[in-house]
């Protein structure tokens, strides 16, 4: 998507949340994928590319790093449960993150999850 290519994938994992139809397509079968070689001409490569800098883009993701931090931030403010309430470990010099691989599965997701199908907006956030 970076370069504009168009995406033929099949319907595993991520997949479905990440092509739009403007993108590509998302396949089930081999058969399904030879038919979407031939409709590649039906996409606009100007087009996947503004999906991948829109939705991708190293200055998007930053942003909504950003936006977590302040979540982050502004919850813990003046309350002492706020470690609780997102899985935080609290220290004297306040919360830490838990490291990688030792999260609590019952925290909640701070990040935003992708909607079953996503859709960039101009803004570049995921409506």
């Amino acid at each position: 998507m970076a370069c504009g290519t168009p995406i033929i994938a099949f319907r595993n994992g991520s997949v479905p949340e990440l092509v739009e139809a403007n993108t590509g397509f998302v396949v089930g079968s081999v058969d399904e994928a030879v038919a979407a070689v031939r409709r590649l001409g039906e996409l606009d490569r100007r087009a996947v590319r503004t999906c991948f800098e829109t939705c991708f883009s190293a200055e998007r993701m930053a942003l909504d790093y950003l936006s977590v931090y302040e979540r982050l931030i502004a919850t813990s403010a003046g309350r002492d449960d706020a470690s609780r309430e997102f899985g935080l470990a609290g220290t004297a010099a306040g919360p830490q993150l838990p490291s990688f691989g030792r999260a609590d599965p019952g925290a909640p997701e701070l990040l935003p999850s992708f909607p079953e199908s996503l859709e960039c907006s101009r803004s570049g956030r995921v409506r």
